[in-house]
């Protein structure tokens, strides 16, 4: 079982890691029939624990038996030959910087008790910076259509 599983995990990333550049899924179709699709250019980790297969992606965890599980490969379909969506934030100067959201993104600085601190949204070339100087000292979240940053101010 065990050589069985090792065998598995290896041709699983093999197949991934040439096909992630290719902008394709990872399809696990479990015994009852549930299909999960995780993109594999969002590097999905394979683990295993006990017999499940373990999946994590993102903030995302798929933990399935490996009885009855089926896994393929699908080619992500999208309008957009090679999309530039880059949520991640550049931070200086006080200042949280994006490029290469969708126009019109919200992105707002919430309070962890909820409150809502600061909000702008990305103009038609999907760029949108928003000031985190002046909001006082501490933790912050910092919150993209798709995505939660952390972040801790300071003065």
């Amino acid at each position: 079982m065990m050589k069985r599983l090792l065998l598995y995990f290896a041709i699983t990333l093999a197949v991934i890691t040439t096909a992630s550049a290719q902008g394709q899924y990872l399809v696990l179709t479990q015994g009852d029939g549930t299909v999960s699709k995780f993109l594999l250019a969002d590097q999905p980790v394979i683990t295993f624990s006990e017999s499940n297969l373990v999946v994590t992606c993102g903030s995302e965890t798929l933990t399935t038996p490996m009885a009855g599980l089926k896994t393929s490969y699908e080619d992500a379909t999208t309008a957009v030959e090679h999309p530039t969506f880059n949520e991640r934030p550049t931070i200086s100067f006080g200042e949280a910087s994006f490029e290469g959201l969708k126009a019109g993104s919200n992105i707002s600085v919430y309070a962890l008790d909820g409150r809502v601190l600061a909000t702008t949204k990305a103009d038609e070339e999907g760029r949108a910076s928003i000031q985190l100087s002046g909001l006082g000292q501490g933790v912050v979240i910092l919150r993209t259509p798709t995505r939660s940053y952390k972040i801790t101010l300071k003065r």
